[in-house]
Formats: C-alpha cells, structure tokens, sequence
C-alpha cells in the first residue's frame, strides 16, 4: 500500500447508505469498489455511460447551468446582449479618440444595457 493514494468524495448520505448495502452483498469495502470503479476508468479510457450525469437533469443545489436551446427568443436576446457588454471594445475610435477609456467603456456598457429587451 505504500504507493497509493487518498480519494475524498461528498457523497449524498442515503445514496451512500445504498450502495454500500450492495458493496455488503458483493463482498466488498467502499475501498475496493473505489478502486474498480478507477480501474475500469483507467483501462476502458471512458467512463461508464449509465453513471454519466443527464445534461437536461434539474441541476443539484448550489449548481448553475446555462441551456441555450432552452431558451426563448426574449432569453436569448438578453443572454447576447448581456455577452456584448461583458466584452466591450471599442469597434471605431472615431470622435471617442480623445475621450478618457473609462468614459468610452462606460458609454458603451450604457448603450448596451439600454439596448437590452
């Protein structure tokens, strides 16, 4: 054992009840199925597929996720108007070629947000 490592997981506590039930059954510890589990990872160069997450699943608490397809159209132009104020950049100095940067940035973030629907 001197050439292992530690795995700490966050485990919802009935899921973990669960399977350790099965762990029981089977013959073996948390350990030796956490070692399975990265043995068949390593060798199959994937990860099981019934055990990757749904991507339309509700998302855990505390977890974000943006779905573009799910969006209507008034969503979807919010989310392209909010994506050109984060990136602001001057397109064309033009008369703004004497104006201090900050009050160009602030302009343009003004400009777009009014723009929002």
């Amino acid at each position: 054992m001197a050439n292992t490592a530690t795995v700490t997981a966050r485990v919802p506590r009935e899921i973990k009840r669960q399977a350790e039930q099965v762990f029981k059954q089977k013959g073996m510890t948390p350990t030796e199925a956490i070692n399975r589990l990265y043995a068949a990872v390593a060798k199959q160069k994937e990860f099981p597929a019934e055990a990757l997450p749904d991507p339309h699943a509700f998302p855990e608490p505390g977890e974000r996720r943006l779905d573009l397809n799910k969006m209507d159209k008034a969503q979807l132009g919010t989310w392209e108007a909010l994506k050109r104020h984060m990136r602001f950049r001057v397109e064309d100095w033009g008369e703004d070629f004497e104006k201090p940067y900050k009050q160009i940035i602030e302009e343009g973030r003004r400009r777009d947000y009014e723009a929002l629907p």
